[in-house]
């Protein structure tokens, strides 16, 4: 039979605290607020999202109250199944290569540095402004080009060294649609730190 999905170890706080016994999260300042370059806040706080913090998926509760631009692709990025069904990354490889995100504005400083913990910015994942392509919803009736937040990883890490699935369509959803996956599937016990993915040093 093939191999069980790689185990889970996102969601339950960054592996690194994981392997410190919490100690390192819990000596940790917050993460900085998402910056533009210069330093200067970034206002508004717009992210693209593309795994489980989707509408209807897993992490979509840190949403609540951010604003939906509309749905939109990330030209450039493409999408793996960095831990199976259970999370996934985007790494930029160029055309042609497009993701398919949620385009939201935060509410505030909190619910950036919200995310920026989820996604164990940066020692986890990098995040970037990249322009993303609405598509003829919310902001004007046709395609717009606007900037967003993406979190992504480099291709040797969404990819896991090659052993994660880039998912062709570029769409989360449909990926776990055709795994029979629900979209808010809840998640398995965290594993001990032997299992912390190799995009981590130990």
């Amino acid at each position: 039979p093939p191999p069980p999905p790689p185990p889970l170890f996102r969601y339950f706080g960054c592996p690194a605290d994981r392997r410190a016994g919490g100690g390192r999260g819990a000596a940790q300042p917050a993460p900085a607020p998402m910056a533009a370059p210069g330093g200067a806040a970034m206002s508004p706080r717009r992210v693209a999202v593309y795994g489980t913090l989707l509408p209807g998926c897993r992490n979509a509760g840190l949403m609540a109250g951010a604003r939906r631009v509309g749905a939109a692709v990330a030209p450039g990025f493409a999408l793996f199944a960095h831990c199976g069904p259970r999370c996934p990354a985007v790494a930029r490889l160029g055309a042609p290569h497009a993701a398919r995100v949620e385009v939201f504005d935060l509410p505030d400083e909190a619910a950036a540095a919200a995310l920026d913990r989820l996604e164990c910015y940066p020692d986890w994942y990098d995040r970037a402004l990249v322009p993303v392509r609405l598509e003829g919803e919310g902001e004007g009736a046709g395609p717009v080009e606007v900037e967003a937040w993406i979190y992504f990883m480099s291709e040797e890490d969404a990819g896991r060294g090659g052993t994660a699935e880039m998912i062709a369509s570029g769409s989360w959803k449909q990926y776990l649609d055709s795994l029979g996956v629900a979209w808010d599937a809840g998640l398995d016990p965290s594993p001990p730190p032997s299992e912390v993915p190799p995009a981590l040093p130990t």
